[in-house]
């Protein structure tokens, strides 16, 4: 309330701390906002990145093939198929 008795109007966010013997009550501030700020920021950017690694790697005239743990192929580049004459798909 304003000194001269009106009332404004304030909203909050965060969560109520429950009445200890300590406190009265109060809320707590959260920064996830920040921290999703962030969290996005930081998946554009990874994004960003691995867009370019993939344009690296599909433009190369170099053989750049990856396998699992099991030793089995899963991709390969355009090159790998100029050079072993397989298709991806085979």
């Amino acid at each position: 309330m304003y000194a001269h008795g009106t009332l404004r109007r304030i909203e909050v966010s965060g969560d109520l701390q429950p009445e200890t013997d300590i406190s009265r009550g109060r809320i707590l501030e959260r920064p996830r906002y920040y921290e999703l700020r962030k969290t996005e920021e930081e998946l554009r950017e990874s994004a960003k990145r691995l867009g370019e690694l993939a344009a690296i790697v599909a433009s190369s005239d170099d053989v750049i093939l990856s396998k699992d743990l099991n030793g089995i192929i899963t991709s390969w580049n355009d090159a790998a198929t100029r050079v072993y004459g397989y298709s991806p798909r085979r």
